[in-house]
């Protein structure tokens, strides 16, 4: 009877051992892991919308847990973050009440959408807090082989791997440390600070030096949506304080002071059609304040001639960039610039002197204002259609002296739009004056504008007859006014058409002024309009 009850004790025994083993492998095998991953991600959601996927998870009850096969999506899809192993390692554990102290990252990858010129960051708004026993208390985060990338819109994106961060508290604050591990020469990325208190005051120092490539330029000139830009290259050497709380980001950036320079060397900038600046250098300051604001001025040579600039920018609420840029430009290839812009294959002689001022917000194109300043000088148009077409309407069939003509104007851009102020075109065998408020629509290919021709020999036997004083209204019988409007690439001559001067009380001043001017000089023109309005084009 005795071993009986023995016998059974024994198999109730093992029953109870098997049935507590299975619980505990239960538990590490199943049970943990899904309540792991439901919480993590409840816990995301809150804020995040998109869906977060772990792999695998690796529980362990004496030790550090692992998660595996971490990725992060936005509701459309796109992966932000993916995490080879996450290594969690928490206090009080095993107890009631464990608190997550130390986690460890390895091959590490985040990388931001943008589109329409700002990061498109799928944050829900924040819930209200409420009290309750904390579950985290951080004393030790590290990342290892972490890479940063950005994707703007056409797929146009780039990257940078190599960082390692680690992340340790410091009395009530949290030491930052952020390097890049990198063989190539001159490469050097190093981040040191302190991070404090709930609100996440931020002070960090960034010491950068960085060679741009075209590739990496092209996909930030794409996220923020820059006009025209589309490559650049050069050298970067960078040195700037940051200040401020990083709990307002990414919703506010004008919270974040920076100071410091960036200088550059070496730089290239390319549109579609090829380089518009070499050999660029200068260097960007900021002053500290908010918002941020940043002042910057540069050199360059730019199609055979020089350019100077400078530039202003603050950074706005939505992310977005205000900048009041100005480049001033001597000595250019006319035949190197109508090639850039134009696509245009034709040699062409002449030399360009131009100011230009711009007024935009990134990721915003309709809101860019321009204004600036023109002067051709011995320009080869013989070719240009449209110009020759004026002359034979007036007569004029002999266009030898075209291979010398002078261009000078003064005008405003708005989005596709160029707005001319005032404009003249002269040479030995005609001149040609442009009313204010002619237009020229570059997105559709639309002119619409009228213009004074006057043939120099008219001209010249009208001064030599007519008193000064009766001069404007002598002139206004000899002058032809033609209104151009249409598609700048049908055919000249239906873009043309006669209008009376009848609707004109008076040959202005400063037309008249023109006109005797090319008759003197013998059909050049001088840097009238850039005295008159240079100060115009100051910031």
């Amino acid at each position: 009877m005795k071993r009986k009850w023995l016998r059974r004790l024994a198999i109730a025994g093992g029953a109870l051992v098997l049935a507590v083993v299975s619980a505990v492998l239960a538990g590490k095998y199943w049970l943990v892991p899904f309540v792991l991953r439901q919480q993590i991600s409840a816990a995301l959601q809150k804020q995040w919308d998109g869906q977060l996927t772990i792999g695998a998870v690796n529980f362990n009850w004496t030790g550090p847990s692992y998660l595996r096969g971490v990725e992060l999506r936005d509701a459309a899809g796109r992966e932000w973050l993916r995490a080879g192993s996450v290594k969690l390692t928490p206090r009080n554990w095993p107890g009631l009440h464990p608190v997550l102290s130390e986690v460890e990252v390895e091959n590490f990858a985040l990388q931001g959408y943008f589109a329409g010129g700002a990061l498109q960051l799928p944050l829900k708004p924040a819930p209200l807090s409420r009290g309750g026993k904390a579950t985290v208390d951080l004393r030790a985060l590290t990342i290892r082989n972490m890479s940063i990338g950005i994707v703007a819109e056409g797929n146009a994106r780039t990257g940078w791997g190599g960082l390692q961060l680690t992340v340790r508290p410091d009395g009530q604050r949290y030491r930052i440390e952020l390097k890049r591990m990198t063989n190539v020469p001159g490469e050097e990325l190093i981040v040191n600070g302190t991070v404090e208190g709930e609100l996440l005051e931020a002070d960090l120092n960034v010491v950068m030096k960085h060679t741009v490539v075209q590739k990496e330029a092209a996909a930030i000139f794409a996220a923020l949506n820059a006009p025209f830009v589309t490559q650049a290259d050069g050298k970067m050497d960078v040195k700037v304080d940051l200040r401020g709380r990083l709990s307002d980001l990414p919703s506010s950036f004008t919270a974040i002071r920076i100071s410091g320079a960036i200088a550059l060397a070496d730089g290239r900038v390319s549109c579609a059609r090829g380089p518009l600046m070499t050999g660029l250098s200068g260097e960007i300051q900021f002053d500290g304040q908010t918002p941020p604001s940043a002042v910057a001025g540069w050199s360059a040579s730019f199609c055979k001639g020089q350019m100077k600039g400078n530039l202003t920018a603050n950074i706005l609420e939505d992310g977005t960039v205000k900048y009041h840029c100005k480049a001033d430009a001597q000595g250019v290839s006319f035949d190197e610039m109508s090639k850039l812009l134009s696509g245009s294959q034709e040699t062409r002689k002449g030399e360009l002197q131009y100011i230009f001022v711009m007024d935009g917000r990134t990721g915003a194109p309709n809101e860019t204002v321009g204004r600036g300043y023109i002067y051709l000088t011995d320009a080869h148009l013989g070719d240009v259609p449209l110009l020759t077409s004026l002359f034979n309407f007036v007569g004029i069939s002999q266009f030898d002296a075209l291979q010398s003509t002078d261009v000078e104007a003064t005008f405003a851009v708005k989005g596709p739009v160029v707005t001319l102020n005032k404009a003249r075109v002269a040479n030995a065998i005609a001149a040609i004056d442009i009313e204010p408020g002619g237009q020229v629509d570059i997105e559709k290919h639309y002119l619409d504008l009228y213009v004074i021709v006057a043939p120099v020999k008219q001209v010249r036997d009208v001064l030599r007859s007519i008193p000064l004083v009766k001069l404007a209204m002598s002139l206004k019988d000899r002058l032809t006014r033609l209104h151009i409007r249409g598609d700048w690439d049908a055919a000249p001559t239906s873009l043309i058409s006669k209008e009376s001067l009848k609707g004109i009380k008076d040959i202005g001043e400063g037309t008249v002024d023109f006109l005797r001017g090319v008759v003197s000089s013998g059909g050049r023109l001088g840097k009238t309009l850039y005295n008159e309005f240079g100060e115009r084009f100051n910031p």
